[in-house]
């Protein structure tokens, strides 16, 4: 939806680099995918050293963990915290009702 609405309105209208960033690591373990650092900004679409500035600023609030590839120990992965899936689930929640009233709203 966010780059849907870039493409229409221009992303300069609408910068928000962290929530991309928590919606990407949401949606990324949706689908049971293991997230590494370098592709946290590449999917918010923003230079990586926004991306690690932002990382680093998420992960002192406690809404990303990162951790060793077990895999491969060269490669850092980041997910979310507890806290950050929880508030990204209640956030989700919360427009999904809202649109749910609405639509209820015109249709009376």
């Amino acid at each position: 939806m966010r780059r849907r609405r870039e493409a229409l309105f221009g992303a300069e209208f609408f910068s928000d680099p962290a929530w991309d960033m928590l919606l990407n690591l949401y949606f990324a373990e949706l689908r049971g995918q293991r997230t590494q650092v370098k592709s946290v900004g590449v999917n918010a679409g923003i230079p990586a050293t926004t991306a690690l500035r932002w990382i680093a600023l998420l992960e002192q609030r406690g809404l990303i963990e990162r951790e060793p590839d077990a895999r491969d120990r060269r490669r850092i992965l980041v997910r979310l915290s507890v806290t950050a899936r929880t508030g990204v689930e209640e956030l989700i929640d919360f427009l999904a009702s809202g649109v749910s009233e609405a639509l209820a709203a015109s249709e009376a």
